[in-house]
């Protein structure tokens, strides 16, 4: 709904608002790095795979991918402010 309600916008910067937002909202961003770095490593309350024998470094791809999406969802962000 959310598209279709921009397809018609006059600006690719509604477009790419509305991308970033999406992107926030799937909570894959900043929430994302805290919580792989609180939960995951500082107070070991939970993992991606517990048990598993790569453990350590699915959180530490689950990090990094956090972090992409906020890199995405900043430049989204400050594009559409252009």
């Amino acid at each position: 709904m959310l598209f279709h309600a921009t397809r018609h916008a006059r600006s690719a910067a509604k477009i790419r608002v509305l991308i970033g937002s999406m992107l926030t909202g799937w909570a894959l961003g900043l929430f994302d790095l805290v919580e792989v770095i609180i939960d995951h490593q500082i107070l070991g309350i939970h993992h991606v795979f517990p048990g598993h024998p790569l453990q350590f470094w699915s959180d530490m791809l689950f990090l990094v991918g956090g972090g992409v999406f906020a890199m995405i969802d900043g430049l989204l962000f400050r594009l559409s402010r252009n």
